[in-house]
């Protein structure tokens, strides 16, 4: 019986040989895609301890004045034309970032880093005002930057916060507005890196901008 098997699949594999019959290989399974590589502004990153970058739900919450426009770009960047009275206080004149909740409460009382990742929107160049407004006890006062337009650079300022009282909570602001109508800017992201500070109760204005 051994040896009719054994004959049998020697008379087998000879037919498959003259036929030229192959083994089917298995079908390829097709290569997977590479993930979609996101989009990063050319120049530095924002190493700042909170980043954020307008994406589409923050979009949605930042407060855009009269006289200025503000277009979000495909690569997660606003790009600020236009330009009104300077008013740092209260929700400001600027294009402005709410700062509610539980950042609100960390920041108060604190010195703050403000950074913005931005550049000029146009070989122009341009300059870019910056304020912290805690729209109830007081704000850093309009900070400002001279704007390459090749790529986005890293502008920063430091502030002590004053400390909010208890009744308090209705949403500071980081605001940004460009200085002129003629020349807009973009902003890839906003940055703040919080330092706690012992209480105490006098205001010291905004440190110079770097």
């Amino acid at each position: 019986m051994k040896r009719y098997l054994l004959a049998s699949l020697v008379l087998l594999a000879a037919c498959n040989s003259e036929t030229g019959t192959d083994a089917v290989a298995p079908p390829l399974e097709p290569e997977a895609e590479a993930p979609a590589e996101a989009m990063v502004p050319a120049g530095p990153a924002l190493a700042s301890e909170i980043v954020i970058t307008p994406t589409a739900d923050i979009f949605e919450t930042v407060r855009v004045p009269g006289k200025v426009t503000v277009v979000r770009n495909e690569d997660d960047t606003l790009t600020i034309t236009g330009t009104n009275a300077a008013n740092p206080g209260g929700e400001t004149s600027g294009v402005a970032f709410p700062i509610l909740g539980e950042l609100e409460t960390r920041i108060s009382g604190s010195r703050l880093t403000v950074s913005v990742l931005a550049k000029a929107a146009s070989d122009a160049g341009g300059q870019m005002k910056v304020v912290y407004s805690t729209n109830e006890s007081g704000n850093s006062g309009w900070q400002d930057f001279d704007l390459g337009s090749d790529e986005f650079e890293v502008y920063s300022f430091k502030y002590v916060v004053p400390r909010a009282s208890a009744d308090a909570g209705s949403g500071d602001f980081l605001s940004i507005l460009p200085a002129t109508a003629e020349n807009g800017l973009v902003v890839a992201a906003v940055g703040l890196d919080i330092e706690p500070l012992p209480e105490r109760s006098s205001t010291a204005p905004a440190e110079g901008g770097e």
